[in-house]
C-alpha cells in the first residue's frame, strides 16, 4: 500500500510519511524496509524529501540507510539531483553526502572513459565535491587526493575548452589549498 501511495504523493506528503515512519522505526525496526520501499517506489522526489527529513529526526539511521540503498540502485540523473539537493553542511548527512558524491564520481568516471571531452567537466566537479564531503567526514588523506585530482581535471578542462572553466579551476585550487 505504501508503494502505491508513494508514487502519487506530493513532496510534502512524502516528507510527512517519511517523518512518521522514521520516528516509528525506532520502536518498530521492520519499518526500515517500508522506508526503503517508499524511496524505491517514489524515486528521486521522495529521496530528496528524505534528505530533509533525516536532518530533523532524533534517530535518522533508518532513513539514511534507505537513502544509501536508493543511491546504490539509482540512475545518473537521480544521483545528480540528489547531489544538488544536499545541504552545504550537515553533520547528520555528512556520511550520506560522501556516499552520494562517491557514487556520482564513479558514474562520471564511466562516462568520461567513453567520451572524455563531453564528460570531463562533470567529472572534475563531482571529484571536487567529493573532496569537500570526504573532508567533512574526517577522511582527510582521501579528501586531499580527490582535491588534487579535481585541480588536475579542471586544469585539463581549461586547456581543452579555454577560460570557461577557469573559475571552477580556481575554486578547486582553493579547496586543495584548504586541505593541504
Amino acid at each position: 500500500m505504501v508503494t502505491a501511495v508513494a508514487a502519487v504523493a506530493s513532496n510534502q506528503q512524502h516528507a510527512q510519511g517519511l517523518t512518521v515512519l522514521g520516528r516509528a522505526a525506532d520502536r518498530a525496526p521492520h519499518l526500515a524496509g517500508v522506508i526503503a520501499d517508499l524511496l524505491a517506489a517514489a524515486g528521486t522526489r521522495a529521496a530528496t524529501s528524505a534528505l530533509v527529513v533525516a536532518t530533523r529526526l532524533e534517530q535518522p539511521q533508518p532513513v539514511l540507510d534507505a537513502l544509501r540503498t536508493f543511491v546504490a540502485a539509482a540512475d545518473l540523473d537521480s544521483i545528480r539531483r540528489l547531489n544538488a539537493a544536499l545541504p552545504v553542511f550537515s553533520l547528520v548527512l555528512a556520511r550520506t553526502s560522501a556516499d552520494i558524491a562517491q557514487t556520482l564520481v564513479e558514474r562520471n568516471r564511466e562516462l568520461t572513459a567513453s567520451d572524455r571531452g563531453a564528460y570531463l567537466p562533470d567529472l572534475a566537479g563531482s571529484v571536487n565535491n567529493l573532496a569537500i564531503y570526504l573532508a567533512e567526514v574526517g577522511r582527510r588523506p582521501e579528501a586531499l587526493a580527490a582535491a588534487q585530482e579535481a585541480v588536475a581535471l579542471y586544469n585539463e578542462a581549461v586547456e581543452k575548452y579555454g577560460p570557461v572553466f577557469a573559475d571552477d579551476a580556481q575554486r578547486s585550487q582553493e579547496v586543495l589549498d584548504t586541505l593541504a
